[in-house]
């Protein structure tokens, strides 16, 4: 298959002079088709460090080539980079250790809500009780206004007896 694709690269290639005067991008579709063949193709090496966690799936740090060759002041542009990696790999370590704290904080807080919660649930009881007491003092209540209301029966029987009392004193002094 490889091989396929590159003879059809280089019969397009030979046909580029034929082809140059009547198409202008033929060069750049040729250009592309080598690079697209190639590019597909390549094999990478990597150090042992980018292989390994490469492998372990965990993450490659490393800092773009021309940071190190043009970013940086030589002489000491490698091992200003190479402190920057270390420095991202702490970070990216303390981050999955902060993430883990934070799983941990969230199940605190979720243990503190579950307890606020309970709380909640136990003062809402606690308010039913308060509210059925409420309502046994107004049964008592009513209760005290029904007894005060015989008693204002009994205070109008009493007046009436004054009153009649009165009429008989009335009589008594008009004898």
């Amino acid at each position: 298959m490889f091989l396929d694709e590159l003879l059809k690269i280089m019969e397009n290639f030979i046909n580029f002079e034929s082809r140059l005067g009547e198409d202008k991008t033929y060069l750049a579709t040729v250009l592309f088709s080598i690079n697209r063949l190639f590019s597909n193709k390549a094999k990478f090496s990597f150090n042992q460090e980018v292989f390994i966690a490469k492998k372990k799936q965990k993450p490659i740090v490393a800092l773009e080539s021309a940071v190190i060759t043009h970013g940086l002041p030589y002489p000491d542009n490698m091992n200003t980079a190479l402190e920057l990696e270390d420095i991202i790999r702490k970070k990216l370590k303390e981050l999955k250790l902060k993430l883990k704290l934070k799983l941990n904080e969230l199940k605190h807080l979720k243990l503190k809500l579950k307890l606020k919660l309970k709380l909640k649930l136990n003062e809402l009881k606690h308010l039913k009780l308060k509210l059925k007491l409420k309502l046994n003092e107004l049964k008592h209540l009513k209760l005290k206004l029904k007894l005060k209301l015989n008693e204002l029966k009994h205070l109008k029987l009493k007046l009436k007896l004054k009153l009649s009392e009165l009429k008989q004193l009335k009589l008594i002094e008009f004898k």
